[in-house]
């Protein structure tokens, strides 16, 4: 098992409430666990001073945390997944946005729209019928 390592997507936090304890969030698995401090140093610090069990390692393994993919492999991995869930959410969800009026002159700001008065003021000026 020389080849597993820390995933690059583990999000730690420490809680609050619990002390010397943290909730292990993995970024693109969903794994979410709640463990002592202490297996957390011991996780960050894979695999110096591997105290883990095999079993323990499977389960890290099976969860997320630990990954026999590179740093590279992984980013590909986790980039072709959201590629994959941008295609998806695209075809299951549409959108559309109406636009009553181009009756203003789109200098606001923090208007998205400003160059479309590069198309000249007769254009901006149309009326809906």
């Amino acid at each position: 098992m020389n080849s597993l390592r820390v995933s690059s997507y583990i999000i730690p936090v420490k809680l609050e409430n619990e002390t010397e304890k943290y909730i292990l969030i993995h970024g693109y698995t969903g794994a979410i666990d709640i463990i002592e401090e202490k297996y957390w140093n011991e996780l960050k610090n894979f695999p110096e001073n591997n105290r883990f069990t095999s079993e323990t390692l499977q389960l890290l393994q099976n969860r997320g945390y630990l990954t026999t993919k590179t740093e590279h492999e992984e980013y590909e991995y986790v980039a072709q997944l959201a590629q994959l869930l941008h295609r998806k959410q695209s075809k299951l969800h549409k959108s559309f946005g109406f636009l009553v009026t181009y009756n203003y002159n789109f200098r606001c700001p923090y208007c998205f729209e400003s160059n479309i008065s590069n198309h000249g003021c007769n254009w901006s000026k149309k009326v809906l019928t």
